[in-house]
């Protein structure tokens, strides 16, 4: 192999495993299990030597441990590669960095282990175009010195990012999604493209892929989630061969108790599609049975009332609406004094956060104000570099 480029695998016959082993199980998932296996399997004159994977049977993730010789993968290969590209020390993130990034175009990224591009069988590790650039998420430069064709891939899957073209070899990536391309100094969260995990556990529920993070809201003893989700990349089908890829969808879902799980899914149902052109975070407050759903768009901002049942098992849209408004990220808080609420307003440019009181209708209308600035005790606006959120104080009202 002398004088070529590429890994070149040798493949060596390992231990048979204890009869315990051979079931249909999910792969490898805890630490004593991963030992218990290499123990039996692992061949001691290859320590040092050679690396192994144990395969399960079921189409399953996997695990690795970083840098070392032993993992455990599902019968995909999509599955085996990345466990693999563990044990040869590739992180999830660029350069094992502590933040992921979108240019981090290689099948060892969440976001393209199971597509890339839009497609489940063009996956690859990473090919180092991209080595140069660092994303600062509060200080970020859309314009990027590449080709449209060669970022073409941050345009679908799991990012769906508008670029546009700028000139030869430059290319506007709109993080922030606010419809203005070639922005400089742009504070935008670059880190919403893979799961995100709800309950007491990590990945307890895993509600599939976003560029959106999640909203919540209680309803007595029920939670309400509020996120924006593919349909066809649930955990169960993740690395299946037959994923078809839809429209993204923002997804309001209904949960019995406080610690939400598969098992305690009471309705769902679908707020918006892709169409609607959703720029920023959605932001959700409860009033009693009714739900109302804030998201930004380029030029107003969109709102939508649900009404839940007291049993959880019903969804009804009861009302929508816009208010015309600049763009800019959005939260909506609610009060205790009856169904009002107040809805906040980050503008980009400025730095100033506005205000609008609004109402919300027993119909479930929702009533604006008027936007007005928020102020400092000294009278002057108040500015902030990044998008403010807020919650109702009682006692300082």
């Amino acid at each position: 192999m002398f004088g070529k480029k590429g890994l070149h695998v040798v493949q060596a016959a390992a231990n048979r495993l204890p009869a315990s082993f051979n079931s249909d199980a999910t792969p490898l998932i805890s630490s004593s299990m991963m030992i218990e296996a290499k123990s039996s399997a692992f061949p001691s004159g290859l320590e040092g030597r050679a690396r192994a994977l144990f395969l399960s049977p079921a189409p399953g993730g996997g695990q690795a441990q970083q840098g070392g010789n032993w993992g455990s993968s599902g019968n995909n290969w999509r599955s085996m590669v990345h466990e693999m590209g563990h044990e040869l020390s590739l992180c999830h993130e660029p350069n094992c960095e502590t933040m992921q990034s979108p240019l981090h175009a290689s099948l060892i990224n969440y976001d393209y282990s199971g597509q890339f591009n839009g497609d489940p069988d063009k996956i690859q590790f990473s090919r180092g175009v991209f080595s140069n650039i660092r994303l600062n998420e509060r200080d970020l430069n859309e314009r990027l010195p590449y080709g449209e064709d060669e970022l073409s891939f941050l345009a679908n899957s799991p990012h769906f990012y508008p670029i546009r073209s700028l000139g030869e070899n430059v290319t506007s990536v709109d993080f922030n999604r606010n419809g203005v391309h070639g922005e400089r100094g742009v504070v935008a969260d670059i880190n919403t493209g893979t799961y995100h995990g709800v309950g007491r556990q990590f990945n307890q529920y895993e509600l599939g892929y976003t560029y959106s993070a999640p909203a919540l809201a209680t309803l007595d003893e029920k939670i309400a989630i509020l996120q924006t989700s593919v349909p066809g990349i649930e955990s169960s089908r993740y690395f299946g061969e037959d994923n078809t890829l839809e429209d993204p969808s923002l997804k309001l879902t209904i949960y019995s108790g406080s610690s939400p799980t598969s098992d305690s899914t009471l309705s769902t149902t679908d707020v918006a599609r892709s169409g609607t052109n959703i720029s920023g975070n959605a932001t959700m407050a409860a009033f009693g049975n009714d739900l109302v759903i804030a998201a930004p768009s380029a030029s107003r901002i969109l709102i939508w009332t649900y009404r839940v049942s007291e049993d959880g098992r019903t969804i009804r849209r009861i009302a929508s609406s816009y208010q015309d408004s600049e763009p800019g990220e959005i939260d909506l808080v609610s009060t205790t004094e009856g169904r009002n609420a107040y809805l906040l307003r980050w503008n980009q440019s400025n730095l100033l956060t506005y205000v609008n009181e609004v109402s919300v209708s027993a119909t479930g209308a929702v009533n604006f104000g008027g936007w007005v600035p928020i102020m400092k005790q000294d009278g002057t606006p108040l500015k902030s570099a990044f998008p403010i959120s807020g919650f109702w104080n009682e006692q300082a009202n």
